[in-house]
């Protein structure tokens, strides 16, 4: 499944609570994903197709929970420093 953002070019998500992902299928983000809270994969595949600054958790802890940045360029942070830039 792919979401996409119904409010137009340069769409974004921010995250400041927690995102729960329980299926099993890859769910792709079409729109920047600003993760300051926690992103939480129980099953299956979390893909990140646009631009993105991370500060919060990404716990994919659960067996067989994978999260793939598709796209884009994210940035790591951890108590407001980089930590990583990468285009992938």
């Amino acid at each position: 499944a792919v979401y996409e953002l119904p409010f137009g070019k340069g769409r974004s998500f921010l995250n400041r609570g927690v995102v729960t992902k329980n299926n099993a299928i890859a769910q792709t983000f079409d729109a920047a994903f600003d993760n300051a809270g926690t992103m939480r994969a129980n099953s299956g595949t979390l893909q990140l197709l646009r631009d993105g600054t991370h500060s919060g958790v990404f716990d994919m802890a659960a067996a067989g929970a994978s999260l793939e940045f598709t796209g884009g360029v994210h940035r790591l942070r951890a108590e407001g420093e980089t930590l990583a830039s990468s285009p992938l």
